[in-house]
């Protein structure tokens, strides 16, 4: 997260120099922004007003936002929330020791990963589909 702050600060600092040196021009009341920078402004003071984050810092990506960072959806847990979204018959108990951690984890596993675990279903799904149609001749 480090990375995104320091290229946030970096943004708004060139935003800063961008209107020092437009209000450094004597004509006219206005100020000229370049078309990106207005942009960004425009969309992080839109994610300020919906409420979807809660201070202006964290809309201009200057500070993270309250709670754990949720890790890339493919960071080695798909096969696991594979594992517990179709656990079947297999017991809650069985899971927590197949992969050293509790019910609660795992189901918060499952939670953040369900999308690509989702996709990644649905993919190995139609890859088999493929294979038994090309099997059985049929197009």
């Amino acid at each position: 997260m480090k990375s995104k702050t320091t290229a946030a600060r970096r943004r708004l600092e060139l935003i800063t120099e961008n209107l020092n040196s437009a209000l450094g021009d004597p004509e006219g009341d206005w100020v000229s922004l370049p078309k990106a920078d207005a942009e960004f402004l425009l969309q992080a003071f839109q994610r300020f007003f919906s409420g979807s984050v809660s201070s202006v810092d964290e809309a201009l990506g200057v500070k993270r936002g309250r709670g754990r960072p949720k890790p890339a959806p493919h960071d080695g847990m798909v096969a696991v929330a594979i594992d517990v979204i179709s656990r079947g018959e297999q017991s809650w108990n069985d899971l927590s020791n197949k992969y050293s951690r509790d019910k609660r984890d795992l189901q918060k596993i499952a939670e953040r990963h369900f999308d690509a675990a989702a996709e990644s279903m649905a993919q190995e799904l139609k890859g088999r589909l493929a294979r038994r149609r090309g099997s059985d001749g049929k197009r």
